[in-house]
């Protein structure tokens, strides 16, 4: 059986201007001692990316992990990630299980407003192959997309400097990636889910990643921001998102020790 190992990290070590470190990382986990490591990637100090008690979460709802229900509105910080310059610089950690399925969820707030220029700002990737939220900025507007090996689903058209829910499912098992966008306020879905092809026979999941995860190739005086991320790689929920009461649904696992949310799911 693959060993459970859900995760809710909320920002909560570190004070603000802090960059991200190792500990921070890893102490900003729910439960604090996960099955898989999650660090600052690379090197044990980020350049990019830190604490800013600005991110605060702008989201209300509830998660469960280790038999212990927080509430995603008492974020009080969360992250600020600097495009001046060119960095890849990631939290990340591995997934020692290698499921085939797995998901996650986070907040996410940019202001990128170079023309065309491209960003891949977080996912979960395979050996050769990804399902990764990217943003271009075209037309005087910004859009999200989910890219894979064989490139980008169809856009979704999201506005600058507003919070926006967005979670992922990396399938094997379909051959698919999958994503959906919720507007953080309302959590009312912005456009409709998108997905895209993976290549031939994509390999089980080996990591995921919050930040920037590869050098871009370009630059800009701008800035992203992320609070609060889920992820569950047991059962792969999609969409995976918070419970909108402090009694979770039921879902699949043992009761004390799984994020419950709502259940729909792609199998």
């Amino acid at each position: 059986m693959v060993p459970v190992c859900d995760l809710y990290l909320d920002w909560h070590t570190g004070s603000d201007g802090n960059l991200i470190t190792d500990a921070i990382a890893a102490g900003s986990c729910r439960p604090t001692s996960p099955t898989d490591t999650v660090v600052a990637y690379p090197g044990t100090t980020l350049t990019a990316m830190k604490i800013e008690t600005d991110s605060a979460s702008p989201i209300a709802g509830f998660v469960k992990a280790s038999g212990v229900t927080y509430n995603i509105d008492d974020t009080v910080q969360g992250t600020i990630y600097d495009h001046t310059s060119d960095y890849s610089d990631i939290v990340s950690a591995n997934t020692s299980s290698g499921p085939s399925i797995m998901s996650m969820g986070f907040l996410i707030k940019t202001g990128l407003t170079t023309e065309w220029a491209y960003h891949a700002l977080s996912g979960i990737v395979g050996s050769g192959e990804w399902a990764v939220l990217a943003t271009r900025y075209y037309s005087s507007s910004q859009h999200f997309l989910l890219e894979t090996s064989q490139g980008y689903s169809t856009a979704i058209d999201v506005s600058n400097d507003t919070w926006y829910w967005v979670t992922i499912q990396y399938n094997r098992t379909a051959g698919f990636g999958y994503m959906e966008v919720y507007l953080a306020s309302t959590m009312v879905q912005v456009g409709s889910q998108v997905s895209k092809a993976f290549a031939g026979s994509p390999s089980v999941v080996a990591y995921w990643v919050l930040g920037q995860n590869a050098s871009q190739g370009n630059t800009e005086a701008h800035y992203t921001w992320y609070g609060p991320a889920i992820f569950d790689w047991t059962d792969g929920t999609f969409p995976l998102l918070p419970s909108s009461t402090d009694d979770p649904v039921t879902g699949g696992g043992a009761a004390d020790d799984r994020f419950r949310f709502r259940p729909s799911q792609r199998v």
